[in-house]
């Protein structure tokens, strides 16, 4: 393979940044969930078959699932912001000193 120079890279995560942007229609059907059982099931999948051809398959299950698992941090980091930014509801925060 060729390395890239700094114009074709900048070019190629420009193309990337594009494709994300438009993913974002095909990525709503996607759950938190639903995605941690896919990657689950790939991983497993991929362990059966490193034991017959490691070098050449885990590449490129990685190189694929990648796009998915960067959905998946983005989503839990959004689901950490918001248990983080969500007041509580229950009361057990309120003022204990009131009667």
């Amino acid at each position: 393979m060729s390395e890239l120079t700094d114009e074709e890279s900048v070019a190629t995560e420009k193309e990337k940044d594009a494709g994300e942007e438009g993913a974002t229609d095909e990525t709503e059907k996607l759950t938190l969930e639903g995605l941690a059982e896919i990657l689950h099931a790939l991983k497993q999948v991929a362990e059966r078959i490193f034991e017959t051809d490691l070098d050449i398959v885990q590449r490129n299950l990685e190189i694929a699932t990648e796009p998915y698992q960067r959905i998946l941090d983005k989503m839990n980091q959004r689901k950490k912001q918001l248990s983080i930014t969500i007041p509580s509801t229950s009361g057990e925060f309120a003022c204990k000193n009131t009667p």
